[in-house]
């Protein structure tokens, strides 16, 4: 098996850029004959009639898919990695980022939490410990992973905007009910004490009516 050829197997198997030190230690080779095995494919693809194309430098190398080819990648990834659910939930977290794991789950219902713990599998995110709660960063892998389609992330990021602001109008009607509800609630127990006064002076002002009608008697 020729060093060249496992370099390309090794680059096909990671899907994301590697370390020529980290490909010469897989291979055990030198790095030096690694940067040599990584020259001629770059040259190899770069004269074959193929949708890949090696890219990289010094130290980072990637098998990258062809330009003309990008959109037909970029759904299919998006529909056999991630569901729709993750993927609006990854689409927040870039938009927002950095991001508190209680503000995400405020945006997207506790099912975000299942979101998160897949996109940490799957190395698409970062979380730290913050207070009570978690802080997330897009992880280098989301960076090397997706070649981002601006347009369609845009389209995601006005739907929350849209969303927000349907929350937003939502949660103050609710707490227009709520102070509309208390208000009543108050005016009814005012109005009830108010009878309850009504009733006790006038009770007393009859009582009074018939000790003098009493006293005239006598």
């Amino acid at each position: 098996m020729s060093l060249k050829n496992q370099v390309e197997a090794i680059l096909f198997a990671v899907g994301r850029g590697i370390d020529v030190e980290e490909v010469a230690r897989l291979c055990n080779s030198s790095a030096n004959d690694v940067n040599e095995a990584l020259r001629q494919l770059e040259s190899d693809y770069k004269n074959r009639d193929c949708a890949l194309m090696l890219t990289g430098g010094e130290k980072i190398w990637k098998l990258n898919v062809r330009e003309k080819y990008l959109n037909l990648v970029r759904n299919l990834v998006a529909e056999t990695e991630l569901s729709k659910p993750t993927m609006e939930t990854l689409a927040l977290i870039s938009y927002k980022q950095p991001m508190l794991q209680s503000d995400v789950i405020k945006k997207r219902s506790v099912g975000a939490y299942d979101h998160i713990r897949e996109l940490l599998d799957n190395g698409f995110i970062s979380r730290q410990k913050k207070g009570r709660s978690y802080d997330i960063k897009l992880a280098p892998k989301f960076f090397e992973y997706f070649d981002v389609d601006d347009h369609k992330m845009r389209e995601l990021f006005n739907e929350f905007e849209e969303d927000e602001v349907k929350i937003e109008s939502s949660e103050e009607e609710v707490s227009k009910l709520e102070q509309e509800r208390k208000e009543e609630t108050k005016r009814i127990h005012d109005d009830k004490e108010e009878k309850e006064v009504i009733e006790r002076e006038t009770y007393a002002h009859k009582m009074e009516e018939i000790d003098k009608e009493l006293e005239g008697s006598g």
